[in-house]
């Protein structure tokens, strides 16, 4: 059966220091738990878990609130690689 796929642009799940984190999606589309990117273009280079960013380990937890601040804190202290102006 035919089918037509259709792009979806990630949506925005924060936003700290001009630096947008986008939610990354599986093959269906639905967003991932853990993984986001840095990248409006959801190239693979840009993605990355929230578990592998320091802190979580410190204090497991997957509440979206507790993401956030550990993904803030990891745009804080430069450890995302985020695409150059041309690129994106």
């Amino acid at each position: 059966m035919p089918y037509i796929q259709v792009y979806h642009a990630p949506t925005i799940f924060l936003t700290r220091k001009k630096v947008k984190i986008y939610h990354a999606y599986d093959h269906r589309a639905n967003p991932l738990t853990y993984w986001y990117t840095t990248d409006l273009q959801e190239r693979e280079e840009f993605e990355f878990d929230v578990r592998d960013l320091p802190g979580y380990s410190l204090t497991p937890g997957s509440s979206i609130e507790f993401k956030k601040k550990i993904i803030k804190n990891a745009v804080d202290d430069k450890l995302l690689k985020i695409p150059k102006k041309a690129d994106t």
